[in-house]
């Protein structure tokens, strides 16, 4: 979490959060807790987080790790059996006690909006990746370790 000046932003791990990170640290003003922690409490300062379609976050979290350790052959598999806290962090989590949830599939302008609004003097320009192909497994996989998310965040089941 970074605690700037004027705005708090809860790190989601695989939503650009480290690109948001230091452009807030770039900017000064600032203090850092623990990474990727949540919000336990409501602040006296506006707070905001990144959210991403479960699929392409659980996809970039196991690219991640597999550019790491090259264990798990599929993306389910390394769901299942990884125990990797980014194998089952829940971004419900995340947005708890938060004031503003963006989203990662539109981030540059809303990004871009919510700072200017906040008057925190930080841009970016920054292209989400593409979407990746998955296995049905795969989406399966997702789509049970991850309901909770889809109906939370409002993002839309393929198989369910």
């Amino acid at each position: 979490m970074i605690i700037h000046d004027k705005v708090v932003f809860v790190e989601n791990p695989k939503t650009a959060s480290s690109y948001i990170a230091d452009l807030l640290i770039e900017d000064g003003g600032y203090r850092q807790t623990p990474r990727h922690g949540f919000l336990t409490e409501c602040t006296d300062q506006p707070s905001f987080v990144v959210v991403r379609d479960p699929y392409q976050r659980a996809y970039s979290a196991w690219k991640y790790m597999d550019s790491i350790d090259k264990k798990y052959s599929t993306l389910g598999e390394w769901l299942v059996h990884s125990g990797h806290p980014f194998a089952r962090s829940k971004q419900r989590d995340y947005i708890k006690n938060v004031d503003h949830v963006l989203f990662f599939e539109t981030i540059y302008t809303e990004f871009s909006n919510l700072m200017r609004t906040l008057d925190v003097g930080v841009d970016m320009d920054y292209n989400p990746p593409q979407i990746h192909e998955l296995t049905e497994q795969d989406i399966r996989t997702v789509e049970e370790l991850f309901e909770e998310d889809f109906l939370t965040l409002g993002y839309k089941m393929i198989l369910t």
